[in-house]
């Protein structure tokens, strides 16, 4: 009879601890870095038998614990909380879970109420402030970071650039970029630990290399004029050319800066002028011409002339201003524009005084194309022409 008691004790005791619940109860904290240290408690409904064994359980990035890694362990029978430690070579992710199991008896308890994050990537990356040569990559912060690292390469390439520690600034911008090409950007948090998560990434396309604005010509001579313009985005240089007003062939030259002195040009002569962006691989596109009028000679003991020094801005929306020396004195001088098929579209006669002149002029209405500005005074005539866009 002994016996049999001694076996139903027995049994008993082994059912009952088949009938143990474990339950995760907490987590200290939700955000980590692979090297940090985890404190997970738990609970039993009953004790555990002597000599057990409660492990912690570190689910996969997506939260499955088909092949869960063991990140701490506590001898005990009872509930408690056992401190764990993240492996250091954890992947990113923001789906993981721990669960703890006992030994004696082998029970699988609950997972954790809440999912954790481990060497999370950074989120919210977006590129801003596109240019031809220039983009910024910005993104959200991540609690654990104590540094950013960033990259970036043309897309297609599978070579990065090298790595750049931009510290806890959450935006940086890439410079020197290829104009009209795409680029792929990434970033990705280190620990203090020296945990690195894995990298995000995004992917921009740079505008194309920006023309040259604001072409005007600012001072001419008989065989000299010099052109001016703002200085354009992305710049490496500039591109010029120039010819003959009329002729086919272009003279080319190049600046690097927003300004080029043009020598050796003829005397009374028309010619045009545009100009080009460089970029580095890319160059923009011309701007449309500016045009002008050279000097003429002249003669000492000429003291009826008349020149025109500059009309701007040209190409013009019709508004502008023609820029010409009259050096007959106080004298008429007649201005005329004609289309190109020699309809007047202007005439006006006025007084003027002796040396430098200007006079704004207005063809509201008139349609784009070339028109030409001819000046009178006396028996001297001469005649300019003038994009209208």
């Amino acid at each position: 009879m002994k016996k049999v008691i001694l076996s139903l004790i027995a049994i008993l005791s082994y059912i009952s601890s088949w009938a143990l619940t474990i339950t995760t109860t907490n987590v200290s904290g939700t955000t980590f870095c692979g090297g940090d240290e985890v404190k997970v408690s738990y609970t039993v409904d009953q004790p555990a038998n002597a000599g057990n064994v409660f492990t912690v359980q570190l689910s996969d990035k997506s939260g499955g614990f088909a092949s869960p890694i063991i990140i701490g362990s506590k001898s005990s029978t009872g509930s408690g909380t056992i401190t764990c430690t993240i492996p250091f070579s954890t992947p990113s992710g923001t789906k993981y879970q721990v669960r703890v199991v006992s030994s004696k008896p082998p029970v699988i308890g609950t997972p954790s109420p809440k999912q954790l994050k481990i060497n999370p990537k950074p989120t919210g990356l977006n590129v801003v402030g596109v240019t031809a040569c220039e983009a910024t990559l910005t993104w959200n912060a991540v609690s654990t970071a104590t540094s950013y690292k960033v990259q970036y390469k043309p897309s297609g390439s599978s070579t990065w650039s090298g790595t750049i520690d931009v510290g806890l600034a959450t935006s940086y911008t890439f410079d020197g970029l290829m104009a009209s090409s795409g680029f792929d950007f990434r970033v990705r948090t280190e620990c203090g630990s020296g945990a690195k998560s894995d990298w995000a990434q995004t992917s921009a396309t740079t505008t194309a290399c920006p023309k040259p604005t604001g072409l005007i010509v600012t001072d001419i001579t008989i065989t000299t004029t010099t052109l001016d313009w703002a200085n354009a985005p992305c710049s490496e240089g500039y591109l010029v050319q120039y010819r003959p007003f009329g002729t086919t062939d272009w003279l080319t030259s190049t600046s690097s800066s927003s300004t080029i002195l043009l020598t050796g040009l003829y005397s009374a002569t028309f010619y045009e002028a545009q100009v080009s962006n460089n970029c580095g691989a890319n160059s923009s596109q011309w701007t449309a011409s500016v045009m002008w009028e050279t000097e003429y000679f002249r003669v000492a003991d000429d003291n009826n002339m008349l020149s025109i020094i500059n009309i701007f801005p040209n190409p013009s929306n019709g508004n502008f201003t023609v820029k010409y020396n009259n050096a007959n004195g106080l004298s008429d001088v007649e201005i005329t524009v004609q289309n190109v098929f020699g309809q007047t579209i202007l005439h006006t006669i006025k007084e003027v005084q002796e040396g430098l002149n200007e006079e704004k002029v207005s063809l509201s209405g008139s349609s784009a194309g070339l028109y030409y500005v001819t000046i009178k005074s006396g028996d001297k005539t001469i005649k300019s022409p003038l994009m209208v866009e």
